[in-house]
């Protein structure tokens, strides 16, 4: 299982708040075994668990509407009553994460 953190994505090991020199806790290793592999001070390591997660609506589990649609196939007669049955139902699906709304400046 994953864990979201709401937190901006750090540029390097150096900005990253998940970071005490020299001890990386997204690890929970330390960060640099020897003075030669560590990155310059504008990167971070290869094997960074971080990944970005761009602006979005709120997210769901796919899976769980994967289950809505076999139902709507048992329950509605037709294709198009089973689209509704799902859209319908869609809004009341809970919440994994919520919207995250775009920032100002970016594209």
């Amino acid at each position: 299982m994953g864990v979201y953190i709401n937190m901006e994505m750090p540029k390097s090991c150096l900005e990253c708040r998940l970071y005490n020199d020299p001890w990386c806790m997204a690890r929970n290793r330390n960060q640099w075994r020897t003075a030669y592999n560590r990155p310059p001070n504008g990167e971070r390591q290869n094997d960074c668990p971080l990944v970005p997660v761009p602006p979005h609506g709120d997210l769901i589990d796919r899976d769980e509407c994967e289950v809505l649609s076999w139902k709507a196939d048992e329950v509605e007669d037709s294709f198009d009553a089973g689209v509704l049955f799902v859209l319908e139902r869609i809004d009341e699906m809970p919440t994994i994460i919520p919207a995250k709304p775009e920032e100002e400046g970016e594209t």
